[in-house]
């Protein structure tokens, strides 16, 4: 597998990655493909940018309180009750 680690293999380690901790095998193979692959390397730092970018994103929104509005919890009631009368 080290040697012969595909662009689509490491795409999807890459990506897996992002996820858990890859095995010894695994993160040697996807470091030597990067080593010679500039299409690789590329995709590599575009998913670390968007997975980073996620992450405040998320942040920042975890800090917002959604509430319904009082008619849009009315209207919600009111489709509830239509349902269980039915």
């Amino acid at each position: 597998m080290i040697l012969t680690l595909d662009c689509e293999g490491s795409a999807h380690l890459t990506s897996e990655s992002l996820d858990r901790p890859l095995n010894w095998a695994e993160n040697l193979a996807v470091k030597i493909h990067r080593a010679i692959c500039k299409k690789s390397r590329r995709l590599n730092r575009q998913l670390i940018q968007m997975h980073n970018q996620l992450h405040e994103l998320e942040k920042s929104h975890a800090s917002e309180s959604y509430q319904l509005s009082t008619e849009a919890r009315k209207r919600i009631a009111s489709k509830l009750n239509q349902l269980g009368e039915n």
